[in-house]
């Protein structure tokens, strides 16, 4: 056996060939199903995808140095046991606690291509499979429990390239398995959990080379990927990514370098659309009713129908004089402005086709445009525009100038956070080489530093978390903090809970807002679709009444996770009227709130989030958007604390708890913080402090900031159960 250690507990075990027998990190031993090298390259072999691996009863040198250890394969061995001359290098070293890899395959024969490669490639046995989860860096972070007994039940494998930041976490009971990528470029790559064999799951991060016109003999993983132990628990997780991610320069933009823009100075969002009338009144109210500023995302202004004729927006489509009017009123108003742009698509079925849409638009191996129809009403496809096209950026940049010209305060640029730079691109005309590569990633990058250059004080924001864009966009708009509206949860195949693992690592470096909370449960309908499809208004249902706490939980989990709230599609008869009246209330409490403690909330640090106990109940839930057809909306009921929580440290030091309950009745609680903070001071009634330990009850739909500071030892037995006590 060969041994790989470091200074500290950390080893990792080899046998002779280089097959990883067994690792120990942080505390925790791992050990694949069956000792392998751990990784695999897919080539082309005359033009046929064969999987290969090393051979490893030839001759292998192994070479170590003080934190590292080399084994390098002087041949291949496809699938079906052909060998093949070639050299494939593997090196791995402990640091951080981490065992990390990275690997390099050279001299194949002219006729043999390398497609992409896959390290780690490994298999781990399970045994109970309700006690295992999968942690997915998705939105702001899931975790899909109950994995290995739901995850295979529709599928054959769980793929994901659209992973916003890259580290997973694989748990069964308290073991947890440590995974990421650490990739700065923004390589396009997936990872694949695959069932193999009984009660074993093959865990695979594969990245796609690119394919050069002249063979290539070779090709390096351009990244490190990290396997290592953790403690189970999501947090945890996202601070051992944390070390490696605030060290790159997306992170580099904190607290201080984000201050001047109108995102720092906001108490909510609005995203309504439409025209003017009726965008800016319940705007204009909702500032007055709150008493700060707050920001609109405006849709549906552009003078085509929404989903079709991108990249064609203007002139608005109420004139260019009346639009401008309405926004300076809405600034006079303490109103901030920003609209929607498709940043990554061009209609394929529209006059905006040509010329530039067949030249810019990513094409798939198979010779395809990649395209989807999104609007199910007009069923034009939006093709998705390749980053390294340069044309693209031209006309981007030309939308950018002509939205600032209009007065507007910030544009809104859909779509690249969430797929630009993820899907590898086979094109010959966007001056890259096809398939994999990190030219969309480094292409989307260079159409924002030219937007910032041109123009200085512009803010800028897409869609989801993309660490690889947060230095340069001011925010990232969400959806998933109303994932119940959108059915993540049968997507997934799991009991799936959505959790703040990305504010656990980026939060004060990177603006979240947003989620889909509407108050009375009726999308809006776009005036310029057509018109057979608008839904009849005497055929909607009093939304509201039955599912009277989705709107509150919604803004509640949303402000928890440490995100600026919004309201959608907002409107004037909404605000005056009397069934809604306690939704609305609660709308502008938790938007002062947040204005009041933003200094936590949007720019504070996430701590432990502690142990809370309260009741749960049922929440009706309305799964419903906007090409949701008529009689196909559903109801679905699901269990929900009463009250959400989390911690923070401002970058003044401060602490603070904030407790959120958004039922209509008040609700007991009992919230012990995390192991080294304690509650800071001994609360006044109703609330008591007694073994480290907060009880108390919160008003109904109230929200609640308690200052918490470091514990100078711990008395509290951390094994005692909060909800045993309570009950």
């Amino acid at each position: 056996m060969i041994m790989l250690t470091d200074a500290g507990e950390n080893w990792a075990r080899f046998d002779e060939s280089g097959r990883l027998c067994c690792f120990r990190s942080r505390g925790q031993e791992w050990a694949p199903a069956q000792p392998a090298v751990g990784w695999s390259v897919t080539l082309l072999v005359n033009g046929e995808r064969r999987v290969a691996t090393a051979v490893c009863d030839g001759e292998v040198r192994v070479e170590t140095t003080p934190d590292s250890i080399r084994f390098t394969y002087s041949r291949l061995c496809l699938e079906d046991g052909t060998v093949l001359p070639g050299g494939a290098t593997v090196q791995w070293r402990l640091a951080e606690g981490l065992l990390q890899g990275s690997l390099s395959v050279a001299d194949l024969p002219d006729a043999v291509r390398i497609r992409d490669l896959t390290i780690p490639d490994l298999t781990f046995a399970w045994t109970d499979p309700r006690a295992t989860s999968l942690i997915v860096p998705q939105d702001l972070g899931w975790v899909l429990h109950e994995a290995a007994a739901n995850l295979f039940r529709e599928r054959a494998d769980f793929t994901t390239d659209a992973f916003e930041f890259q580290c997973f976490g694989w748990v069964e009971g308290e073991h947890g398995l440590y995974l990421d990528t650490r990739d700065a470029e923004g390589w396009v790559k997936q990872w694949c959990f695959s069932p193999a064999g009984e009660r074993q799951l093959r865990i695979r991060a594969t990245c796609v080379a690119p394919v050069h016109a002249v063979p290539a003999s070779g090709f390096t993983l351009p990244y490190r990927i990290s396997l290592g132990g953790f403690s189970c628990d999501w947090y945890d997780l996202g601070r051992i990514y944390r070390r490696w991610a605030l060290e790159r320069p997306w992170a580099a933009r904190g607290p201080e370098q984000r201050r001047d823009s109108y995102f720092a100075d906001i108490a909510c969002w609005l995203w309504n659309r439409g025209h003017s009338s009726r965008v800016a009144p319940p705007s204009r109210e909702l500032a007055r009713r709150i008493g700060a500023p707050v920001a609109l995302d405006w849709y549906w202004w552009h003078q085509h129908g929404y989903d079709t004729e991108y990249p064609d927006y203007f002139p608005p489509r109420e004139g260019a004089e009346a639009f401008m009017q309405a926004v300076t009123d809405l600034q006079a108003a303490d109103v901030r402005v920003q609209v929607y742009t498709n940043g990554v698509t061009c209609d394929m079925d529209g006059g905006s086709w040509e010329p530039v849409g067949p030249r810019a638009t990513v094409v798939l191996e198979d010779g395809q445009f990649q395209s989807f129809a999104f609007n199910t009403f007009t069923k034009h496809r939006l093709a998705y525009a390749c980053g390294a096209s340069e044309e693209w950026r031209d006309v981007m940049v030309e939308v950018v100038a002509k939205a600032r010209a209009l007065g507007l305060d910030g544009l809104y640029l859909d779509m690249i956070g969430a797929t630009g730079g993820y899907q590898a691109c086979y094109s010959r005309e966007h001056g890259h080489a096809p398939g994999g590569g990190c030219y969309g990633t480094e292409g989307f990058r260079a159409l924002f530093q030219r937007v910032r250059a041109e123009h200085p004080g512009f803010a800028l924001s897409t869609e989801c978390t993309r660490e690889n864009y947060m230095d340069l966009v001011e925010g990232y708009i969400l959806l998933c903090t109303s994932a119940e509206r959108w059915g993540w949860r049968e997507k997934y195949g799991c009991p799936a809970e959505l959790v703040p693992l990305y504010p656990s690592i980026y939060h004060g470096r990177s603006v979240c807002f947003g989620n889909y909370a509407f108050l009375d449960g009726i999308p809006p309908f776009d005036d310029l679709w057509p018109p057979e499809f608008r839904p009849d208004p005497a055929a909607e249902k009093d939304w509201h009444a039955l599912c009277p706490d989705q709107f509150a939980f919604e803004l509640a989990r949303t402000v928890a996770f440490g995100c600026q709230p919004m309201v959608c599609n907002l409107t004037q008869a909404q605000l005056d009227d009397a069934a809604l009246r306690g939704d609305v209330a609660f709308l502008v409490e938790t938007a002062q709130f947040y204005y009041r403690h933003r200094e936590h909330l949007l720019w504070g640090e996430m701590l432990p989030p502690g142990e809370l106990s309260c009741e749960t109940h049922e929440i009706r839930f309305l799964r419903r958007f906007i090409f949701t057809a008529p009689d196909q909306e559903t109801i679905v009921e699901a269990p929900r604390p009463d009250v959400l929580h989390s911690a923070w440290t401002a970058p003044d030091g401060a602490s603070l708890l904030v407790l959120i309950n958004h039922r209509r009745e008040a609700a007991e609680i009992a919230y012990r913080p995390a192991p080294g903070w304690r509650i800071a001071a001994s609360p006044a009634a109703p609330w008591s402090c007694a073994d480290g330990a907060l009880r108390g009850t919160l008003p109904p739909r109230s929200l609640t900031a308690v200052p918490l500071e470091p514990a100078l030892s711990t008395s509290a037995d951390p094994r005692r159960s909060l909800a045993a006590e309570m009950v």
